[in-house]
């Protein structure tokens, strides 16, 4: 029993307080306690880590031993059970079905669609420059990343499908408004591949290859419904995590000019 405690991380005595932020809170713990720390968040008791050592054994090493966690359940209601949700077995499958969407020679396939939708964004920029007029970065960027995704995933239905999911790029709230609106969407999605299989369309888009995709085992595809989970997440998880990652970028060269 002694030897099983001195194995937990020391952490903070106090519990998170939500009037705090959040981030802020958890990078004094870092200063404080090192790379990982036992805390009380939101009436959880969690292990919070920072290190790429501990990244690298419960991401890719261990990754069997460790659930989601609630959070991304509550995700589950709005994507359904897509790759960010699920867990074990089923994960691995569809994760081993989705691959070859993203295999290097798909993603060099996709070259012109994203060096096209960046020359129109530094024309924009360009112009903006010329006539000393501001512009919105955070709205640049993720409609350009918007616009990639959308054109990746859904080929020649792009124009059918893109005016419907703009409220990604235009509503930046989360909340449950946003996820009435948004939850709606797998019916189009579903339509669009309902529309395929009915004209017999190939496609070579990443929705043409999920539609395609079977699993090495039983060489059954992936049911409508699961489909549509996997495209929305790719979706979600594709322009949130690039708009936000290069959305720093440019603030972090706006403090740095140097670089």
């Amino acid at each position: 029993m002694t030897t099983r405690l001195t194995q937990i991380p020391p952490g903070p005595a106090e519990k998170y307080d939500r009037s705090q932020n959040l981030l802020s809170w958890m990078m004094c713990n870092f200063k404080e306690f090192g790379d990982i720390y036992r805390a009380s968040i939101y009436g959880s008791d969690v292990y919070v880590v920072s290190g790429p050592q501990y990244a690298d054994y419960i991401l890719r090493e261990n990754w069997q031993n460790y659930k989601k966690g609630q959070a991304i359940k509550r995700i589950g209601l709005l994507l359904g059970n897509g790759l960010m949700v699920s867990e074990g077995k089923f994960w691995k499958k569809q994760r081993r079905m989705i691959q070859p969407a993203f295999h290097q020679e798909a993603i060099v396939a996709l070259t012109n669609v994203i060096t096209e939708a960046n020359a129109a964004l530094i024309e924009k920029w360009e112009r903006a420059a010329l006539e000393n007029v501001s512009v919105n970065i955070t709205l640049d960027i993720s409609q350009m990343v918007l616009e990639v995704v959308l054109i990746s995933l859904f080929g020649d239905d792009y124009t059918k499908v893109a005016p419907h999911f703009r409220i990604l790029s235009s509503e930046s709230t989360r909340d449950l408004q946003f996820a009435q609106s948004f939850r709606p969407l797998g019916n189009l999605v579903a339509q669009v591949v309902a529309n395929r299989r009915r004209e017999n369309r190939v496609s070579t888009d990443i929705l043409g290859v999920l539609m395609k995709a079977r699993d090495r085992e039983s060489g059954q595809g992936m049911p409508e419904r699961q489909l549509v989970s996997e495209i929305m997440t790719l979706i979600v998880a594709g322009h949130e995590t690039t708009a936000n990652t290069l959305d720093w970028i440019w603030y972090l060269l706006s403090q740095n000019a140097e670089v």
